[in-house]
C-alpha cells in the first residue's frame, strides 16, 4: 500500500528547463571505480544505473577533473579530452533510461589534488590534511587557461548527454580556493575580486554551452575556520554567480583541514546539516537552492522543502548503503530502508586510493554483476548454514544465504543482536558547530 506522505520530496521541480521527477538529488562522491586514466567503465555505469533505479531525480556524477594537474584520486573520472565523451555518453543514457536526470560535477584538486607538484591561487597549502604541501602559485595566464578547461569540460559533458553540469566551488578545492582569503593572497585580477575565476567559470560555459545549458555551482557556505569564507560572504558570492548565470546552488561547506564538516560522523546529531546555511543563502537568491548532509529521515527532509528551506535535498552515503531509499519512501516501506550508520569506510576507502564499498551494502561495487539484491541468484543446492556471531557482519551474511535458497541458523551468545552497531547507532553529540 503507497503512502501519501512525504509529497513534497516527490513534486517535480526543474532546475533551469531541465525537468526532474522528484526533488531527490544524489550527491556527487568519488567512487574510485574509473580506470586509471580515467575513463568511464562498467563497474561506473552499474553503479549509477542502481541508483537511478532507486527513484532519485537528479544524479550528479562524481568530481571529474578537467586538467591532469587537478587528480585528486586515483581512479577517478575525467572529462579532460574528447576521446572520453562516448563512455560518458553510455553512463549518461543508463541513467535517463531509468527516468532520472543526470549532471556532471566538474572540478580541479588545487591544493589537494594528489600530483607531483599541485597547484594553487597561491602558494598556501593545507595545515594538516593531506601532508601539507606547497603549491606552486598559478600565473594570471594559467587562471584564464583553467576557466577554457572548465568550460571545454562541459562542452564535453554536453555533447556527452548530460543535462547539466555542476562546478564544485568548495571542500577546498581549486575555485573554493580562490574564493577563500585563507588561500587567495594574489595581486592580480584574481586576488582583488576573488569571485572572478567562479564566476567567469560560469559564463564561458554558458558561452559555449548555451545560455539553456544548466549551470549549478557547489558553493561552500562556510569553511569552519577563522579567516575563511563565512556565511555573509557567501551569500555575496551566492548574488554574484546568480548574476553570472548559475542556475541552481549546492550547498555545503568545509575544506580539507575541517573534514569532520564535509562528511559529518555519526556522533554528529544534526540531520540536514547544512541546511541552516542552505536557508540563509536562499534568502538572497532566485535560484534552487540544494542542501543536506547526512540525512537518515524522509520527515526531516521533507520538512525543510515544504517549510521553504531548501528547494531539493541531496543524499550521499545514505544512496550507497541503500539506492532504493527513495523507492522505500514513495511506497511507504520507511521501515525496510538500510540506515546508513556513518561509518567512514566509503571515505575511508577513496582516502587510500582503494574503490569504495559499504558496510551495511555488500553489493556496492559490484553492482556489475547483481544490479541489486533482487537479482542474486538462489544457490545450485540449499544448504543449512550455521552462522556464529549475531553482529553486523553475521546478519548480513544470514541474509544473504538466505535469499539464495539456505537454510540459517544463527548463534548469538548476548541477549540482543547488532553487535557494536548498537553503539553506533545510540551514540551521538551535540555537532561541534553549537
Amino acid at each position: 500500500m503507497k503512502s501519501n506522505s512525504f509529497e513534497n520530496l516527490f513534486n517535480e521541480t526543474k532546475i533551469g528547463s531541465v525537468l526532474l521527477r522528484n526533488r531527490i538529488v544524489m550527491a556527487p562522491m568519488v567512487m574510485c571505480y574509473a580506470s586509471s586514466e580515467g575513463e568511464v567503465n562498467e563497474q561506473v555505469i552499474a553503479h549509477y544505473e542502481a541508483i537511478a533505479k532507486g527513484g532519485i531525480g537528479l544524479a550528479i556524477v562524481e568530481a571529474s577533473y578537467v586538467h591532469p594537474s587537478g587528480k585528486g584520486f586515483e581512479s577517478e573520472i575525467a572529462i579532460d579530452r574528447d576521446s572520453l565523451i562516448s563512455r560518458l555518453h553510455i553512463l549518461t543514457n543508463a541513467v535517463k533510461v531509468c527516468g532520472a536526470a543526470v549532471a556532471i560535477q566538474l572540478y580541479h584538486g588545487g591544493i589537494q589534488a594528489r600530483v607531483d607538484q599541485p597547484l594553487g591561487p597561491s602558494a598556501i597549502g593545507r595545515k594538516v590534511f593531506p601532508p601539507p604541501r606547497t603549491p606552486r602559485e598559478l600565473t594570471t595566464s594559467e587562471v584564464e587557461e583553467m576557466v577554457e578547461n572548465f568550460a571545454n569540460a562541459a562542452l564535453r559533458a554536453k555533447m556527452a548527454g548530460f543535462d547539466m553540469v555542476e562546478v564544485h566551488g568548495t571542500h577546498g578545492y581549486l575555485i573554493a580556493e580562490f574564493l577563500s582569503p585563507l588561500t587567495n593572497k594574489r595581486t592580480d585580477k584574481y586576488g582583488a575580486d576573488k569571485t572572478l575565476f567562479a564566476t567567469e567559470i560560469v559564463r564561458k560555459i554558458k558561452e559555449k554551452c548555451g545560455s539553456d545549458f544548466p549551470v549549478m555551482f557547489r558553493l561552500t557556505a562556510t569553511e569552519f575556520e577563522e579567516g575563511g569564507i563565512t556565511l555573509d560572504y557567501a551569500k555575496e558570492i551566492a548574488k554574484k554567480l546568480e548574476n553570472a548565470g548559475v542556475d541552481a546552488l549546492d550547498v555545503t561547506g568545509g575544506n580539507y583541514d575541517t573534514s569532520d564538516h564535509i562528511i559529518p560522523p555519526i556522533y554528529y546529531e544534526d540531520q540536514g546539516y547544512f541546511f541552516k546555511e542552505a536557508y540563509e543563502i536562499k534568502k538572497v537568491v532566485n535560484v534552487p537552492v540544494i542542501s543536506g548532509g547526512m540525512i537518515l529521515d524522509p520527515e526531516v527532509a521533507d520538512s525543510a522543502i515544504e517549510n521553504g528551506v531548501i528547494d531539493m535535498v541531496f543524499l550521499g552515503r545514505q544512496l550507497i548503503a541503500d539506492p532504493e531509499w527513495p523507492t522505500k519512501v514513495r511506497e511507504g516501506r520507511v521501515e525496510e530502508i538500510k540506515p546508513c550508520i556513518a561509518c567512514e569506510q566509503c571515505i575511508e576507502r577513496i582516502f587510500f586510493q582503494e574503490p569504495v564499498n559499504c558496510s551495511v551494502n555488500p553489493l556496492k561495487g559490484f553492482e556489475y554483476r547483481y544490479l541489486n539484491e533482487h537479482e542474486i541468484p538462489k544457490a545450485k543446492k540449499a544448504k543449512k548454514v550455521f552462522i556464529v556471531g549475531g553482529g553486523l557482519a553475521g546478519l548480513e551474511t544470514a541474509r544473504v544465504a538466505n535469499i539464495r535458497g539456505h537454510k540459517v541458523v544463527l548463534f548469538e551468545e548476548s541477549n540482543d543482536l547488532g553487535g557494536v552497531l548498537r553503539y553506533c547507532l545510540l551514540y551521538t553529540s551535540p555537532s561541534p558547530r553549537d
